[in-house]
């Protein structure tokens, strides 16, 4: 697995709060990292930086298939453009439940914070949540399913290589 951070439409499963214009969560194409950032609370110890990838499906059913990347894009209002703790709670992998890290999100665009599936030897199927906030207040808040993958969702994932 491989933390990521890198528009918004209200799906099930979101909450928003006032700094927050819009959000979109589902499955999107990886792209290069442009750097990465230290993050002692991830399993990897670091995050990597990516350009803005492209929304492939807004969804919450996520599939299990190495490479998928999926998570939210937020676009916050542009006076309130501070740092936020994103958490990733997942189920049991590695001994981890909790990942976390402090990201500031872009000033002029839409942040991406996310998961890749597959970089640490496998991911775990079930709940998982993306939470962003700055101390008790929560900003925003998706969850997922990760899923054994059916032919459609195989079909859906592999739009990325397509496109690349």
């Amino acid at each position: 697995m491989r933390l990521i951070l890198a528009v918004l439409t209200l799906w099930p499963g979101f909450a928003l709060a006032d700094p927050l214009i819009s959000l979109t969560s589902g499955i999107f194409c990886n792209t290069r990292p442009t750097t990465t950032s230290r993050a002692p609370d991830t399993l990897q110890k670091s995050i990597e930086i990516l350009d803005r990838p492209l929304l492939v499906q807004e969804t919450t059913r996520i599939p299990d298939i190495d490479g998928v990347l999926f998570g939210v894009e937020e676009l916050l209002r542009p006076e309130d453009r501070r740092a936020l703790i994103i958490t990733v709670e997942h189920p049991p992998f590695h001994g981890v439940t909790v990942e976390s890290w402090t990201s500031v999100p872009d000033a002029t665009a839409p942040t991406f914070h996310g998961y890749e599936l597959g970089n640490l030897g496998g991911s775990p199927r079930g709940h998982w949540r993306i939470t962003g906030s700055r101390g008790r207040e929560i900003l925003f808040q998706a969850e997922f399913e990760v899923v054994a993958p059916t032919a459609d969702m195989r079909r859906d994932a592999a739009a990325c290589s397509a496109t690349s």
